[in-house]
């Protein structure tokens, strides 16, 4: 067990609750870590005060591995990070994540996103899966053998316990008021996570936004954040009619909404969703598209020729 001992020296550079999770999780993850497991903790910056804790989970491959692939990372400064990684069951891994989950589950609200394969599949997908669908072992017939490369455990808010999320939820109320009054946004509902939902349009545009200053849900009407500096679409409505999004600074489409039609011309991302956003692929309907699109991680930060691999399993 070398490495109980040493997270249990280490400390981050963040606060004693931070501290805390890293303790409880390389405690629950120890025996993965001294298998050639890598986790990695980050926290997430929120649009509003509240941030969500993040735990990344992988296996590092070694020389001699056939089932591996290579994954691009970024430092904090922005430099590729190549890294080779190693396919994995859920059954490798689930006697001790699924503890860890269910320990985590009572004091904060957890989502959970797997990069796997289910069985007859023949792409890998990164999509958020219900914690109590995890918890209760459903992975093990969902997941094709050998076929997970990523896990991110993400808590939600993790500064705040899930016996205060009504006074946070209160206190959250009053800045969504301001914020809807100051951009013109009207007919709105704030839902019970803080997003809201809009019957009718929302106008964003031309506003020299870095990030979207709301946490969206449904959008009856269109949705503009065109002609602005944003690098993500965070906080970008669930479902919306038309989405104009160009003349940004985005290099994917994270985020992007379920819509009818998508103009994000004139971001960096523009090049690689204009290869199929035109062209007839398995499913022909913007929807497919897009997920599809979306699954694949395809960032215009990429070098190009994973961009190409990418583009090529769709078309």
């Amino acid at each position: 067990m070398k490495h109980i001992k040493k997270f249990n020296e280490s400390r981050s550079l963040f606060g004693t609750i931070e501290n805390s999770i890293e303790d409880l999780c390389n405690g629950r993850l120890a025996f993965l870590l001294d298998e050639g497991y890598e986790v990695k903790y980050h926290v997430e910056d929120k649009i509003f005060f509240n941030r969500d804790f993040i735990i990344d989970i992988g296996l590092i491959a070694d020389k001699n591995c056939a089932n591996k692939y290579k994954f691009y990372r970024y430092d904090d400064n922005g430099s590729v990070i190549n890294k080779t990684y190693r396919k994995f069951s859920w059954s490798d891994i689930k006697d001790y994540v699924i503890p860890l989950l269910q320990q985590l589950n009572k004091d904060y609200n957890i989502e959970v996103e797997i990069y796997g394969m289910q069985k007859g599949d023949y792409i890998p997908h990164y999509k958020n899966y219900d914690i109590n669908w995890i918890i209760s072992d459903s992975p093990s017939k969902f997941f094709a053998v050998n076929s997970i490369r990523w896990i991110k455990i993400k808590i939600k808010k993790y500064l705040i316990k899930k016996d205060t999320d009504v006074k946070n939820l209160r206190e959250s109320k009053q800045d969504i008021n301001s914020i809807c009054k100051k951009y013109g946004i009207e007919n709105y509902t704030i839902n019970d996570d803080g997003s809201i939902d809009v019957n009718g349009s929302v106008d964003l545009s031309s506003n020299g936004l870095t990030k979207l200053p709301l946490k969206f849900r449904n959008v009856t009407g269109h949705f503009y954040c065109h002609n602005n500096q944003l690098t993500t679409l965070e906080g970008a409505p669930i479902n919306t009619n038309y989405f104009y999004c160009w003349k940004n600074n985005l290099t994917s489409l994270e985020f992007c909404p379920n819509c009818t039609m998508l103009h994000c011309e004139e971001n960096p991302i523009h090049k690689w969703w204009s290869k199929i956003s035109n062209r007839s692929i398995i499913k022909d309907d913007i929807k497919y598209k897009l997920e599809a699109f979306i699954d694949l991680g395809i960032d215009a930060r990429d070098p190009d020729f994973m961009n190409i691999e990418k583009i090529n399993l769709l078309i």
